[in-house]
Order: C-alpha cells, then structure tokens, then sequence
C-alpha cells in the first residue's frame, strides 16, 4: 500500500486541480460532463495501477503490462464514447476534453513514479 500511495495521491491531486481550473469556465452539463469523465479515469488508473503492478517490476511481463494498460484505456475511451457522448448524456467536448487530458496526465505521473521506484530500487532503469 506505501508503493501505491504516491500515485494515488498524484492522481487525485490531477483531476482535482484539472476541475477547479476549468469548473468557473463551464456551465452545468458541462460540470457534470467533467466530474463524470473525472471520476471514470480516477477509477481506471487507479484500478490499473493496482492490477499491473506487479507485472511492472517483472522484465518477463512488463510488455503484456504496456499492453494491457493501453487495451484498457483505449477501452474506457471507447466505452465512454458509446455509453456517454453518443445517446447525449453528457457534453461531448468537455467530456471527451477532461477524459484525454486526465489520462494523459495521470499516465506520466505514472511513468515518473514507476521511474523513480525503479531507479530508487536499483533496476535496469539507470540511464
């Protein structure tokens, strides 16, 4: 739980500030389209990060790791797309907007912070 921390409070930290940033530009729907797509990547890195760590510090499976995690976003757009921006439940610029920006930033904390581990640790990662 102390190696997941870091990231979980690294990705709160982002979508909490990527909302308040652009909450006082936005109107209701578009609120509501923000906290949803928010939530949904929160769910996703977070989930991901907990499922894939381990793999991350096998070399054995540290491809079907990159793997899996770019299946599974590419999902959650995906998914977003059909469930959400389709039917019009939500606002599809700002939704689709936050979503990309939210996982990009959560995915390169990410990578920074599974770096510095693996550098802290002593593997293969020494440039």
């Amino acid at each position: 739980m102390r190696r997941f921390l870091p990231f979980l409070i690294t990705a709160v930290l982002i979508v909490g500030s990527g909302t308040v940033l652009a909450w006082p530009f936005l109107g209701g729907p578009a609120r509501s389209s923000l906290l949803l797509a928010g939530a949904l990547v929160l769910i996703t890195q977070v989930g991901l990060h907990l499922a894939l760590a381990g793999w991350k510090s096998r070399d054995d499976k540290l491809l079907a790791a990159i793997i899996t995690g770019f299946a599974s976003r590419a999902a959650l757009v995906g998914v977003a797309l059909i469930v959400f921006v389709l039917p019009g439940r939500v606002e599809p610029v700002p939704f689709l907007l936050a979503i990309a920006g939210f996982l990009v930033t959560t995915l390169l904390a990410e990578s920074v912070l599974d770096h510095r581990t693996l550098v802290g640790k002593g593997g293969a990662a020494h440039t």
